[in-house]
């Protein structure tokens, strides 16, 4: 073998690997959860439409009530649809913040300076 030993050598190129292959799939992650997103707007638009669509026809063949509990059924399923897709952008915006190290703030690990003494 060469002069480093086998050990350190199997580490970097694990470490190669983690830096390659890590990317990697965050980056096929973020275009499922954009294709997710796409699919709930779409989805949330379709369901708003025949709502919409749909109230007149249903006011048509069954009473005005049932036609308005039918209406606010379809649109409570809009907002949820809505909210799951509002949790999926928060999702694609921290790009895993939870896993990033916490970092302190200088000014409040920095000793107190005299101009801050009074």
């Amino acid at each position: 073998m060469g002069s480093e030993p086998r050990g350190s050598h199997l580490h970097r190129l694990s470490h190669q690997f983690e830096n390659r292959v890590i990317p990697a799939l965050e980056g096929i992650d973020a275009v499922v959860y954009s294709l997710v997103a796409l699919v709930f707007l779409i989805a949330a638009f379709g369901m708003l439409g025949y709502s919409v669509i749909a109230f007149p026809e249903n006011v048509a063949l069954n009473s005005f009530p049932l036609a308005i509990i039918a209406l606010i059924n379809d649109l409570l399923l809009v907002m949820i649809i809505m909210e799951v897709l509002r949790t999926v952008i928060s999702y694609l915006a921290e790009r895993g913040g939870a896993l990033r190290p916490f970092r302190a703030s200088p000014a409040r690990n920095s000793p107190p300076t005299s101009s801050s003494k009074q």
